[in-house]
Formats: C-alpha cells, sequence, structure tokens
C-alpha cells in the first residue's frame, strides 16, 4: 500500500504516476504467490496438489509479466523526461527488471516444464526464483522511494 501513499505525494512527480501503486501491487501478489510456493514445497504439498501449485505458477508468471510490462512504461516515461527521478538510484532499474522479473519468469517456466521429470532441480530452481522475486520487489521499493530524495541526501544516508 506504500505505492497508494507516494503516489499521493505531491513533492515528488514520479510518485504520483498512475504505475506506481500498480507495481507495488503486482509486485506485493508476485512476493506472496513466490513464498506462497516455496512454502508448499518445502511442506511437501507441492506434488500432491498439482493443481493448487500449477495455479500459483501460472498466477505468479502472470502478475510477473504485468509487472515487466509496467516496469517498462516506466522506463520509458523516465527515458522521455529525466528530471522525474534522481538518476543515481534509476541507473538499477535494469538490474532489478532482469534479476527481479525477467530471471524469476523463466525459472517459473522451467519449473512448469521440467517438475515431473527432476523434482530435487525443479525444487531448487523454485526457491532461487522466489528469492529473487522477494529481492526484486525489495529492490523495487528501494528504488522508486530513493528516486525522489535528492542524491545529496542520500550520500548522507550512507556515512
Amino acid at each position: 500500500y506504500i505505492g497508494f501513499f507516494l503516489g499521493a505525494s505531491l513533492s515528488t512527480p514520479f510518485w504520483g504516476s498512475w504505475f506506481i501503486p500498480v507495481l507495488f501491487s503486482a509486485s506485493a501478489l508476485s512476493c506472496g504467490a513466490a513464498v506462497t510456493t516455496t512454502a508448499l514445497g518445502v511442506n511437501g504439498i507441492r506434488w500432491d496438489s498439482g493443481e493448487l501449485f500449477l495455479g500459483i505458477i501460472i498466477a505468479e508468471i502472470a502478475l510477473l509479466l504485468l509487472e515487466l510490462v509496467v516496469s517498462l512504461i516506466a522506463a520509458f516515461q523516465v527515458s522521455s523526461n529525466p528530471s522525474l527521478v534522481y538518476e543515481s538510484v534509476w541507473r538499477c532499474w535494469p538490474l532489478y527488471i532482469g534479476a527481479g522479473i525477467v530471471a524469476p519468469i523463466l525459472a517459473d517456466l522451467y519449473v512448469l516444464l521440467t517438475r515431473e521429470r527432476n523434482r530435487f532441480k525443479s525444487s531448487l530452481v523454485e526457491l532461487i526464483s522466489a528469492l529473487l522475486v522477494v529481492s526484486g520487489g525489495a529492490a523495487l521499493r528501494a528504488i522508486i522511494a530513493l528516486s525522489g530524495v535528492p542524491e545529496p541526501l542520500i550520500a548522507l544516508m550512507g556515512t
């Protein structure tokens, strides 16, 4: 819900963009799906309730695809108006997209395609995917929040 609070801020135009609440919501839901599939796998429920597991993985992929599209729209908005954000933090955006969205989508597709052949390897890839999704969610929030903070203040926080 932090996306809605940031959206109400008039001090930073980027935070008021329509896609901030959408990104935060999609990210939160995809993180929840990733943690749920991992918890199911850890508890051994994963293979016994195949339909539940498949449904959650497919929902996670759909949410990550939504997040990818909206993230690319955000990147286009910033590239056409760089004054919307402070540049030093925004440089991390491609890393967030690659590691926090694209890699988990590929990992989830791998799990869907190989889950019956190699359960151990699929479980390991699923765990890595969940860690990437949750890390990507944290990175998204940090990048968005810090993109509205002037660089001298960021430097002060680091000392």
